[in-house]
């Protein structure tokens, strides 16, 4: 199908590094909970608010033509109790005293195992005593440790140990050093290419995650690390503080859990499954290659109705410097209505992740050369962003759950 042609709209400027990690303001009973965020009032959609026409779909046959990727089939149970030693922490680890994150949930610092010489990061949150907040909260700490220590998958962290120390519980894992794709991304402009190889990392571990019935609901730029300094290293997701296990044949969930820019709709509309993951995937493509965010405002009001109504926009110099593969790539995966959205098996089987496509123009330095930075460069609709929609629209189509 032929992509319809692009108009031209104002620039948009894009987000300052506060702004895309910027959170909804919290309700009171759940302040500073792991990543979580509520919204009260999600704008609501009307029957005349544009539609995304549908995705094209990849079918679970070209899935499994992908033979460089390895195929996870074992399936990890969860315990209903996560693992926690009690003692001394620095008896088996000497920690080191330098901060290499810190947060609401704590502080992270290197540390280094007695016995196996290996160096690890040690994640420590108080969980006990004073000053306790939200995010340390028992039962969603152990729910993230439950999770990780079930997950063994290259591209997602792995938790190596995990011992209760006084007032404290601290979380051992492999320690990324590279920082994370926001930061790298701000500094750096990455090729094609290379995003193409990131997202497909992505996922792969998405495809392990949901068919584990794990959704990790806060997928983002900011927790994406990589293993190390080298750019071209091995991605890492990490943040599992708000990952649930929902089975395809629960309800619907209902809690807002994510960050301002990168929530899917049904979230806003607090009415959503797995799929939600997928919205986030599509953000983070976006973000990776043209260095902006899809869905910008003044206002978390503001940002929450255009999610809504699906409208984003690509920078001009995209019309030559970017792959029609990668665009459709995007296009299939920030489609508002979940059930038209690309699974993580589909989106992992795209023409795009799969290299079989036709690349970006040669004239792209050109066209780059000739365009304002991005804070001011002419932005182009996306054509799904050009259809009408009905917000009450059934699919036709029995919907494929290749998860």
């Amino acid at each position: 199908m032929q992509r319809r042609s692009r108009k031209h709209n104002n620039g948009q400027s894009s987000p300052t590094r506060r702004q895309s990690r910027q959170r909804v303001e919290q309700q009171p009973e759940l302040s500073n909970s792991t990543e979580l965020v509520l919204y009260n009032s999600p704008p609501q959609n009307n029957n005349n608010t544009p539609n995304n026409r549908r995705a094209r779909r990849v079918s679970d046959a070209d899935y499994a033509h992908l033979s460089s990727r390895k195929q996870h089939t074992t399936s990890t149970a969860l315990t209903s109790t996560p693992n926690i030693r009690q003692g001394s922490i620095r008896q088996p680890y000497k920690v080191l005293p330098v901060i290499i994150g810190k947060g609401s949930f704590g502080t992270v610092r290197s540390c280094i195992h007695r016995e196996s010489r290996t160096k690890l990061a040690i994640k420590s949150i108080k969980i006990t005593g004073s000053n306790i907040s939200g995010r340390n909260n028992p039962q969603l700490l152990k729910n993230e440790i439950n999770l990780l220590q079930s997950i063994r998958h290259k591209n997602i962290i792995r938790v190596t140990d995990v011992i209760q120390d006084g007032e404290y519980i601290h979380i051992i894992m492999e320690q990324c050093k590279g920082g994370d794709l926001f930061d790298i991304t701000v500094d750096k402009k990455l090729s094609e290419r290379r995003v193409r190889k990131i997202v497909g990392s992505l996922l792969d571990a998405m495809v392990y995650l949901h068919d584990r019935d794990i959704v990790h609901r806060d997928l983002k730029a900011e927790h994406i690390m990589f293993s190390s300094n080298d750019i071209n290293s091995t991605i890492k997701i990490i943040d599992f503080g708000v990952a649930t296990i929902h089975r395809l044949n629960d309800p619907l969930m209902t809690a807002f859990a994510g960050s301002v820019r990168s929530v899917a709709p049904e979230v806003i509309k607090r009415k959503y499954g797995r799929e939600c993951d997928l919205w986030s995937v599509g953000v983070i493509t976006y973000f990776l290659l043209t260095q902006q965010m899809p869905f910008n405002g003044s206002s978390n009001d503001v940002v929450f109705q255009k999610i809504c109504d699906g409208r984003f926009f690509y920078p001009q110099w995209t019309e030559t410097g970017l792959s029609e593969a990668s665009k459709d790539f995007i296009d299939s995966l920030l489609v508002v209505d979940p059930r038209e959205r690309l699974t993580a098996k589909q989106a992992l089987g795209h023409a795009w992740i799969r290299g079989n496509y036709v690349r970006a123009s040669s004239s792209r330095s050109q066209s780059r050369a000739l365009v304002p930075h991005v804070a001011s460069r002419a932005l182009v609709p996306s054509p799904r962003a050009l259809v009408p929609h009905v917000s009450s629209h059934k699919s036709s189509r029995r919907r494929s759950r290749g998860y």
